[in-house]
């Protein structure tokens, strides 16, 4: 059986380049990190992008919340990712600083 995903409705195919950016944000930082690494008291390229995150992943929220707000229904499952990968990554931090 193939999964075939059909990218001509225009949610899906916002939803799958969200869904395709995070794999892609954290490649990045990964290869980042291994080009600069971090010291014991500086964060490396990596870490710093990583840091980032939540800011980025705040402001693709936004952005697709205003546009789901002014009528564009195609925009509601990009935003439901983001705020998934928003949530995610605050309960991670939350679990971690905690611990």
């Amino acid at each position: 059986m193939m999964l075939r995903i059909d990218l001509s409705n225009p949610g899906i195919k916002k939803a799958a380049m969200a869904v395709l950016f995070y794999p892609v944000f954290f490649l990045s930082c990964f290869l980042l990190e291994k080009a600069s690494p971090s010291g014991p008291c500086t964060p490396g390229l990596g870490m710093i992008f990583l840091f980032l995150l939540p800011f980025i992943s705040a402001i693709f929220l936004i952005v697709n919340a205003v546009k789901l707000y002014n009528g564009k229904k195609e925009n509601k499952k990009s935003a439901l990712v983001h705020l998934m990968a928003l949530i995610t990554y605050l309960l991670f931090f939350y679990i971690n600083t905690n611990s």
